[in-house]
This record gives C-alpha cells, sequence and structure tokens, in this order.
C-alpha cells in the first residue's frame, strides 16, 4: 500500500496528460476517450484499442467519420456538438455501436465536457494584458473564438469543415506527441538564466538565438557589395565555397521558362506561378 504522500509524489512527476491516461487504462470494461471540439480523438484508452483493433496512434487525430458508418458518425458528432455548446454532460444513454461488419453492440454512454484547450492555448502564449480567450463550438462543428480587449470584442472562426479535411487531420497528428508537453509554459534552463517556451518553434528560436551570440551576422542584396576579404571568405575559398552545374537538355524549354519567369511581359509569369503553385515543396522565401 502506498501512502498518500507517496501518491502525490508519483502524480507530480507525472507529465500532463498522463495522468488522465492513467486513469483511463485502470477501466479495463470501460472504452473512455477525450476529443477536441472538431471531434478528433486525442487519447483513447487500451479497452478502445482493444476493440477497435487499432493502435493509439492509429486513432488519433481521427474522427468518428474515419472510424465509422456515416449514419452513426453524424449521431455521434451532432451529440458532441450538443456537450460541447451547450456545456451539459448527456449520461446514461444507449447507443448502438458498429465497430467492424458484423460487429454490433449497445453501450450506455456518458459524455462530459472538458474545459476548452484552443482558448486555454491561446491564453498560455498570449501577455497578461492580451489574455480572455473563450471559446465555443459553432453550428458547423467548428470553433467560435472571442475576447473582449479594450472594451473591443475581438472574433475568429475556425471553420468545421477545414477542421474536419485530411489537411488539418494529418496536422492534428503531427503535433499529438508535443500537444501536451506544451499545454502549460516549458521551461528552457541555462546556466545564468531560464526562458518560458511555448511551443516547439519557440524551443528552435531560443536555441538559434543562443547559438548565434557572439557572432555578427550580415546580409547582402549582391556579391558586388562585399569588401574583398569577405567575398573570399564567404564565396571565392576554394577551401569552403560550393559549385553547383547546371545543365539544360533541352535548350529551347530553359529558355522560354527563363523568358516567362523572368521576362518583362507578366501574364505568362502569372499563370505558371497559379498552375504550379499547388506543386511546390521547396521554395526559397
Amino acid at each position: 500500500m502506498a501512502s498518500t504522500n507517496d501518491l502525490s509524489k508519483f502524480l507530480d512527476q507525472l507529465k500532463p496528460g498522463q495522468v488522465s491516461t492513467m486513469l483511463m487504462d485502470m477501466l479495463p470494461d470501460t472504452i473512455t476517450y477525450i476529443k477536441d471540439v472538431s471531434g478528433a480523438y486525442l487519447h483513447v484508452n487500451r479497452a478502445f484499442t482493444e476493440t477497435m483493433r487499432m493502435e493509439v496512434s492509429e486513432i488519433a487525430g481521427k474522427t468518428d467519420l474515419d472510424l465509422y458508418g456515416a449514419e452513426l458518425a453524424e449521431t455521434y458528432m451532432q451529440d458532441d456538438f450538443q456537450v460541447c455548446s451547450t456545456e451539459i454532460a448527456i449520461l446514461e444513454k444507449a447507443e448502438l455501436v458498429t465497430y467492424r461488419p458484423g460487429i454490433v453492440r449497445w453501450y450506455i454512454t456518458s459524455k462530459i465536457p472538458l474545459r476548452d484547450r484552443v482558448a486555454k492555448r491561446l491564453n498560455a502564449v498570449a501577455s497578461e494584458y492580451e489574455q480572455g480567450w473563450a471559446g465555443r463550438v459553432t453550428q458547423e462543428a467548428g470553433i467560435r473564438l472571442s475576447r473582449a480587449l479594450r472594451g473591443v470584442e475581438e472574433l475568429r472562426t475556425l471553420d468545421g469543415t477545414v477542421l474536419r479535411s485530411g489537411e488539418a487531420r494529418r496536422l492534428a497528428s503531427v503535433s499529438t506527441p508535443t500537444r501536451d508537453v506544451y499545454m502549460t509554459p516549458a521551461q528552457l534552463i541555462r546556466k545564468d538564466r531560464d526562458q518560458l517556451v511555448y511551443g516547439p518553434m519557440d524551443l528552435l528560436r531560443a536555441v538559434l538565438a543562443e547559438g548565434e551570440k557572439g557572432l555578427s551576422l550580415q546580409r547582402y542584396k549582391g556579391l558586388g557589395e562585399m569588401n574583398p576579404e569577405q567575398l573570399w571568405e564567404t564565396t571565392l575559398d576554394p577551401e569552403a565555397r560550393t559549385l553547383l552545374q547546371v545543365t539544360a537538355d533541352d535548350l529551347a524549354e530553359a529558355d522560354d521558362i527563363f523568358t516567362k519567369l523572368m521576362g518583362d511581359v507578366v501574364e505568362p509569369r502569372r499563370e505558371f506561378i497559379q498552375q504550379n503553385a499547388l506543386n511546390v515543396e521547396h521554395l526559397d522565401a
């Protein structure tokens, strides 16, 4: 038997989200999950994964539309909307669930609203005088965020269709590993000071800034603006420079592309950009 103090110390050592996951897994006969306001699964317990015969990584970020038929998913989503919009729990509702072809079961379901994670996240990254965000679910299962700042109400709406899109689900699955880590500000601790970090980009900027200390960075529009010693150090020194050779198999096509992109006529360049914008993977900004 563990004492209350031992249990408190153990819980304090757990990362955000581990407590809820641990408690959920201690209910072997109860399917338990946590969704965000867009309907994406954030946490599921072991009973859920065993019933679905899927791994947690296969479920995280997905919605009911991904796991069930459209008719059942629509019913579940309507219940989710009711709970989130009214903040009133649905308790002990008889619900039909089809997991796989031929596997149909009745469950007694309860859905309980939790605090809005999106608004909480916005308030966490905002300065003290820029906080006050509150969120609610829209009729289209989107998110409506609002705050009153200096007597003026500011509104932001995240479209429900966009939140359920393939791109949004992929983004949710990518962010899942760090979502709980940065739900509260993390700390980057160095020898003489510490700094609050609100997300992966904050951490990257802080590390880069630390690495640039003592360095002098200069930027030039062209090589002709450099002093001779700078030009040698950055570009001409054979021990440090990198030379890339560009070959053109079709001179006529290369000339045509060069004329479109660099020529005086704007319309061909605009058409080229419109036709190829969605295919770009690496764009040098």
